[in-house]
């Protein structure tokens, strides 16, 4: 009963809106910011750069003084929102002795602020593999070989992301991969009816381990 679960959209709301229409005002006009961010946002999820370092190099190049790098480190952190749904079908499994990994693309700031206001779901989960500790990000084959390499007991766990493209190479390395997308869910009740059959395949399901 190992279940490995991403943190972002999955255990917890990403809203990213907020935080891009200010973002937007202290890069140059002509960068999409969505791009923008992708590129730092990368090197910040495999510990190149802090975002806060990020923020005082990008806001050095606008002309408005709209926002500090402190309110906008503040904004970033924002963007992720609690769901006690969520903290609560871990808790509920976990009484009933599942065991847990968490998996993320996710920088130094956002897990210290996590850890802030879900406590639980670190608490509850005995691995920890985070990108920006790991030097990788998903969905590279880097990233599994790395989790797997410290972790092959846990070759055939269930697996849930949100994203396709890191069920795609999970998979291929024989986990039971579930898309799962939080946002989907618009009330208690939907993500009921979506996450009971996934309660029931993490209880029934053996890795490869504990079938041999």
């Amino acid at each position: 009963m190992r279940a490995i679960l991403d943190i972002g959209n999955v255990l917890v709301h990403v809203y990213l809106d907020s935080f891009i229409k200010e973002f937007s005002k202290l890069i140059p006009d002509d960068h999409d910011p969505l791009l923008f961010l992708e590129t730092i946002q990368g090197m910040h999820d495999i510990g190149l750069i802090t975002m806060q370092q990020a923020f005082r190099d990008k806001y050095e190049l606008s002309h408005s003084k709209a926002i500090s790098v402190d309110e906008l480190l503040e904004l970033w952190n924002k963007i992720i929102v609690r769901n006690e749904f969520m903290i609560n079908f871990m808790k509920d499994l976990h009484f009933q002795g599942a065991r847990f990994a968490l998996v993320s693309n996710i920088g130094k700031e956002h897990h210290e602020y996590l850890e802030k206001i879900c406590p639980e779901i670190f608490n509850l989960s005995e691995i920890h593999h985070l990108s920006y500790q790991v030097g990788a990000r998903k969905p590279s084959k880097l990233y599994f070989q790395s989790f797997l390499q410290d972790y092959p007991s846990w070759i055939g766990a269930v697996y849930l992301d949100d994203r396709l493209d890191n069920l795609l190479t999970g998979k291929s390395y024989a986990f039971r991969a579930i898309q799962f997308d939080l946002n989907n869910y618009k009330s208690v009740a939907e993500l009921k009816a979506a996450t009971d059959p996934i309660k029931r395949i993490i209880l029934n399901h053996r890795t490869n381990e504990q079938l041999k």
